[in-house]
């Protein structure tokens, strides 16, 4: 496993694509493409993958996350942070010195998305969906099929494959597997 550090501030991490997991010492987050992460100061964290996992980092500070929990990482699904990362990560990589209000307004805006995400939850399908992961992390040693996880989550085997893949990056059964591991 790769070494966890922590940092003395928050920091935001956002998949592009690929798939892997975020571990901490409470257990191992999925990530997958438009998984974003706020990760409190201190919580000592590793970005792990069997494959490629292409990721934003972006460090926050601010009174905006005074009162946000610092035990635990924060996690969502969040497509419409994409254009919003593609614009902070092109302007961080220009020179000018005037850019710093530019890049603190741009933070912010990403937060405040994200932060929005997490306030109004997920549509059905993607409950149902965390609800199977959370399931497979929890009962990870007891037997279990796709089909039986599809059955807790209310809907076909071929829906619910297609809908975990496309959420978590992985098949249940690579799932699963990566979890057992």
């Amino acid at each position: 496993p790769a070494d966890r550090s922590g940092h003395s501030y928050w920091e935001l991490t956002y998949v592009y694509g690929g798939a892997g997991w975020m571990a901490t010492d409470a257990g191992r987050t999925p990530l997958a493409r438009h998984s974003a992460v706020l990760i409190p100061p201190g919580l000592a964290h590793a970005e792990q993958t069997d494959q490629t996992l292409d990721c934003l980092w972006v460090g926050l500070a601010g009174d905006r996350l005074e009162g946000m929990s610092r035990g635990r990482l924060l996690e969502s699904c969040c497509p419409d942070l994409l254009p919003l990362c593609d614009q902070l990560w092109q302007r961080a990589g220009r020179s000018y010195d005037s850019g710093g209000p530019e890049l603190d307004g741009l933070a912010a805006v990403v937060l405040g998305r994200f932060l929005r995400y997490l306030a109004e939850g997920t549509d059905d399908v993607a409950d149902r969906i965390g609800g199977a992961v959370a399931w497979i992390r929890q009962n990870f040693q007891a037997p279990t099929s796709v089909p039986d996880l599809a059955r807790r989550c209310g809907c076909s085997e071929s829906h619910f494959h297609r809908e975990f893949r496309r959420r978590t990056g992985r098949s249940p059964v690579d799932f699963l597997t990566a979890v057992r591991v």
